[in-house]
């Protein structure tokens, strides 16, 4: 029996470390394509397929795996891990960006680009723990609430990241209360994979033939605005951001349908290294997206530039999901601990 219950246990590891490794692919990818999203709706549809949900299923994932119980403690030293690390991120992005040339912004309270994620969810993790004894259905109720009602007010923006982190916390907290045998159990109900499977079609051929309409929908689906900048009318903004909530929902439920249960081999296990992929994969591409490169690229070559671009991001992925690149971040992360130990934060 504890034979059988390892096995199953296994699998059930292998799976969300496949649906990692896709993620990550899709931040990277999406990261590719959000230079070219002026050249033509096709690039619009690929964008706004790839951001309608994989940072909210990202975190969903994180808060999923992410418990506070007898066993598991307030972890200090990831938080403050994530703080360093996420500003570490944001000099090195403005020291390379000069390098290449352009005049970047600098600020110390706020951003707008990929270190939001490492500063939210080491809030997340703080924020998790404070509410980990109240009623579940009151604090995801209170989220959603709070979210609705930012939308109002156009201060909730990159400060702090705070819009980013109220737009995106149901998606973490809910998470936070599942059990990932539970969910996995879930998704592997026949009716639920098929179901999932049609929403992700539909989606795709609404990104497809409906891209004018979906791609008005960019400002929402990024989680910086407040309801004057999302389409149609800011009196129906509320209402938009529900339907952000249904249709991110959604597609998440259909990428996780399709996504292997069984072991991808490399793929697998470069899941267990996205952390790193996300770090390196932007201090490249952000400078050769700001140079124009990929525009040049498929300028000159067409349709082949085209494959060549986004064959360089799935490149790229695999590439940095090599044990290597994740070194120097665990070794800040080992010195970040030794730190908190000497200080009596956190128990050895």
């Amino acid at each position: 029996m504890d034979i059988v219950n390892s096995i199953k246990n296994k699998k059930r590891t292998l799976y969300w470390d496949n649906v990692k490794f896709f993620l990550i692919l899709f931040v990277v990818i999406g990261h590719f394509c959000d230079s070219l999203t002026n050249m033509g709706t096709a690039y619009q549809g690929v964008y706004i397929f790839i951001y309608s949900f994989h940072m909210p299923m990202f975190l969903f994932v994180s808060g999923l795996f992410t418990k506070y119980d007898d066993k598991h403690k307030l972890r200090i030293d990831k938080i403050v891990f994530y703080f360093i690390l996420g500003y570490i991120f944001k000099i090195l992005i403005y020291l390379i960006l000069l390098a290449a040339g352009t005049t970047p912004d600098w600020s110390w309270l706020s951003t707008n680009i990929a270190p939001w994620y490492l500063f939210v969810l080491g809030g997340y993790l703080l924020t998790a723990y404070c509410v980990r004894k109240l009623n579940p259905y009151l604090v995801m109720f209170i989220s959603i609430a709070i979210s609705l009602a930012a939308g109002y007010f156009s201060f909730i923006d990159d400060f702090l990241t705070i819009s980013k982190f109220i737009v995106f916390f149901p998606f973490f907290y809910l998470g936070f209360c599942l059990n990932p045998k539970d969910v996995l159990n879930f998704l592997n109900k026949k009716a639920v994979r098929i179901i999932g499977i049609v929403i992700l079609l539909a989606f795709v051929l609404c990104c497809v033939f409906l891209t004018d309409y979906v791609y008005a929908m960019r400002p929402v689906y990024a989680a910086w605005h407040d309801y004057s900048e999302f389409p149609f009318s800011q009196k129906y903004g509320l209402f938009i951001r529900v339907f952000q909530y249904i249709s991110s929902f959604a597609i998440m439920l259909g990428v996780a349908s399709v996504i292997p249960r069984k072991s991808l081999g490399y793929v697998t296990d470069a899941g267990k290294r996205t952390l790193a992929i996300y770090f390196w994969h932007y201090l490249i591409i952000k400078p050769i997206g700001s140079l124009g490169f990929g525009v040049m690229l498929i300028n000159k070559l067409g349709a082949l530039g085209v494959i060549m671009w986004f064959a360089l991001s799935i490149i790229l992925t695999l590439v940095l999901g090599l044990p290597v690149f994740t070194k120097p971040i665990l070794f800040l992360q080992n010195m970040i601990n030794k730190l908190l130990i000497k200080l009596r934060l956190v128990q050895s």
